[in-house]
C-alpha cells in the first residue's frame, strides 16, 4: 500500500509538472524569439532527467517508509499509547 501510495504521489507529480515545464520552456523560446529566430526545440534530455529523478526520490522514501514501518509495528506503537 505505501509503494502505491508513493508511485501515485510520483504520478501526479509528473502529470503536472511535464506539461507545465513544456509550456514555460516554449513561453521562454516566444520571449527569446522576439530578438533573434531560431527553431524550438524543448530539452527532452533534461525532462528525462528530471522524471527519473522524481521517481527515484519517491522509490527512496517509500523504501524508507516500508523499512521504518517492519521496524516499529505501528499496532504496538498505539496500543502502548492506550495504556
Amino acid at each position: 500500500m505505501m509503494a502505491y501510495e508513493c508511485m501515485n504521489y510520483g504520478a501526479k507529480a509528473i502529470l503536472w509538472s511535464a506539461p507545465l515545464s513544456i509550456g514555460l520552456c516554449y513561453g521562454l523560446y516566444k520571449v527569446t524569439n522576439l530578438a533573434y529566430s531560431t527553431d524550438f526545440s524543448p530539452p527532452w534530455d533534461d525532462f528525462a532527467i528530471g522524471i527519473f529523478l522524481i521517481l527515484a526520490v519517491l522509490f527512496a522514501s517509500a523504501t524508507y517508509a516500508i523499512f521504518a514501518i517492519r521496524k516499529d509495528n505501528p499496532i504496538d506503537a498505539i496500543r502502548m499509547e492506550n495504556i
